[in-house]
């Protein structure tokens, strides 16, 4: 009987460290760590074609303890859209820098991008996101065609500009002209220069020949104002 007391005695003080040990384990399994997650990105500004790559440092852990993360990459469309996905599992003491890079396709939509960092240890979740945008790739000949077309648009906006200047120029030559025959003709009396009145009378006819090609005044008002010049021209070409 005292035997089977022993024995049970010894079977319970074998069992005492086996409960601490599991609740400590347990315990350690509940519990919730801090750390930080930093995220950058080597570039920003990306075009199809091409990779993203970032850097991501994981920092602030409480000891040096080995402990096992997982650590998820995503590439995320603003529409929350999963464009790519990675995984690893590292095992980390107090800090890790790793890099990571995702290729971006010839057909990826071009547009405004995340790429998310998450690193997961138990039941501690930290994650970190940068924005970044990705713009359209040209080949050489979509490059020439696009530059071809922009010089093309270039000179339809010069040329309009250049008529709408014109058009705004002749547009009060009519009410103006009588003004400017008085003054031409002011001028010719007191120096008598005859070509250099003449050449300027026919600068006036010229506009007048404008005017009409790009129908800023009718042909009524054309032709009052052709006679008027020629009248003059006549006058001093006597």
């Amino acid at each position: 009987m005292k035997n089977m007391k022993k024995e049970v005695l010894l079977i319970f003080l074998l069992l005492i460290p086996i409960v601490f040990s599991s609740e400590i384990i347990m315990n350690q399994k509940e519990g919730i760590i801090t750390y930080n997650v930093e995220l950058t990105l080597e570039n920003t500004s990306l075009t199809q074609d091409s990779f993203v790559n970032a850097n991501i440092r994981i920092s602030g852990l409480p000891d040096t303890q080995k402990r096992q993360f997982i650590i998820n990459f995503y590439i995320k469309y603003l529409n929350d859209k999963i464009i790519a996905k990675d995984t690893k599992t590292i095992v980390i003491e107090k800090e890790l820098n790793v890099k990571k890079e995702f290729y971006l396709t010839k057909k990826l939509e071009p547009g405004k991008y995340n790429f998310i960092t998450e690193a997961i240890y138990q039941d501690s979740i930290v994650s970190d996101s940068k924005p970044f945008n990705v713009e359209l790739k040209l080949d050489k000949k979509s490059y020439f065609s696009y530059s071809l077309y922009s010089l093309i648009i270039i000179a339809i906006l010069v040329i309009a500009f250049l008529i709408i200047f014109e058009r705004n120029k002749l547009k009060d030559i009519e009410k103006k002209l009588p003004e400017q025959l008085k003054r031409i003709c002011g001028d010719y009396k007191k120096t008598k220069k005859k070509q250099e009145t003449l050449i300027k009378l026919k600068k006036q006819l010229r506009l007048i020949n404008e005017a009409k090609d790009l129908r800023v005044i009718s042909d009524e008002s054309y032709e009052k104002a052709s006679n008027s010049i020629k009248k003059v021209i006549n006058k001093i070409n006597r």
